[in-house]
């Protein structure tokens, strides 16, 4: 059964029509919202920690930056 507002957890992030992300706008009307995750568990903390797993760039890729 699905309800309203409630997705399966699977659900892509450009699909989830129930979630607010930092600087989301909204136009008008009133809401309550509760808050599920802060820092790096967020979806914005995930990809940060993602980040922080990448290779140090290399004088090599440097050279090719300023090429």
């Amino acid at each position: 059964m699905i309800r309203p507002g409630v997705l399966p957890a699977e659900t892509g992030l450009g699909q989830r029509t129930n979630s607010l992300y930092m600087g989301t706008n909204v136009i008008s009307g009133t809401a309550k919202a509760v808050v599920v995750h802060t820092g790096k568990e967020t979806e914005f903390g995930k990809v940060s920690e993602r980040l922080k797993l990448r290779p140090p760039e290399t004088e090599l890729f440097y050279q090719r930056v300023k090429f």
